[in-house]
């Protein structure tokens, strides 16, 4: 398997920001006086919106990829062992009630007004996190609430080597971001350079995704 430059395009990390802005006092014109009202409404109560901001990292993530070619590293499919047990969770038994409504809205209160977006660095750790991660994300694979097995989440089936310390995962092909594109292999590559750079100031996920906790990881 090979990554193409459109395969890093597609992963390097992006960030859009359209933000509304209102001012808390009141705008100058050019004589230094307030601004009229126009329409019942001060300019100074009118949004400021901020147009999207790209930031390309395309060959520092690569750069980071070829300094490490011993932790990324991209196999054949013929190189996966063919003695492997697979699993997919699908023996484990329903834990959810039969008789409850699917679908809905559920109202929640959140206990601090969110510092910010983010969910790694500075701010990232408030009671707003839950909402926009840990009660949103989906990892590889699910503990089950009932058991000891797993059950399939972004992977749809996987497997553990005879070392007991290598897993391989089969993604699933109908996963798909909140925008519609598709979950790429490439994509957990540029994870492991999202949480190793210094760039999200979040020295607690650097030392996590460190080389001492993880060999390698190939596609």
């Amino acid at each position: 398997m090979k990554i193409t430059e459109n395969q890093i395009v597609a992963a390097s990390l992006t960030l859009l920001m359209a933000c509304n802005f209102a001012g808390c006092g009141k705008s100058r014109d050019n004589t230094g006086k307030g601004a009229d009202k126009a329409n019942g409404q001060s300019e100074a109560t009118v949004p400021v919106k901020v147009g999207p901001v790209a930031l390309d990292s395309v060959e520092e993530v690569k750069d980071f990829y070829k300094a490490s070619p011993e932790f990324f590293v991209i196999k054949k499919t013929e190189d996966i062992p063919e003695d492997l047990k697979w699993e997919d969770g699908l023996g484990e038994p329903v834990f959810s009630s039969p008789n409850a409504k699917k679908g809905g809205t559920m109202n929640l209160h959140t206990g601090d007004w969110p510092r910010t977006l983010r969910f790694v660095g500075p701010d990232a750790s408030g009671s707003f996190r839950r909402h926009i991660l840990d009660n949103n994300a989906f990892s590889l694979v699910h503990e089950h609430p009932e058991t000891d097995g797993y059950i399939p989440a972004i992977a749809r089936r996987w497997a553990v080597g005879k070392d007991k310390k290598t897993v391989y995962f089969e993604l699933d092909p109908s996963a798909r971001y909140s925008d519609g594109e598709p979950v790429r292999v490439t994509d957990f590559f540029f994870h492991f350079y999202f949480m190793r750079s210094k760039h999200i100031k979040a020295p607690w996920s650097n030392d996590y995704y460190d080389d001492e906790k993880f060999l390698n990881i190939t596609l």
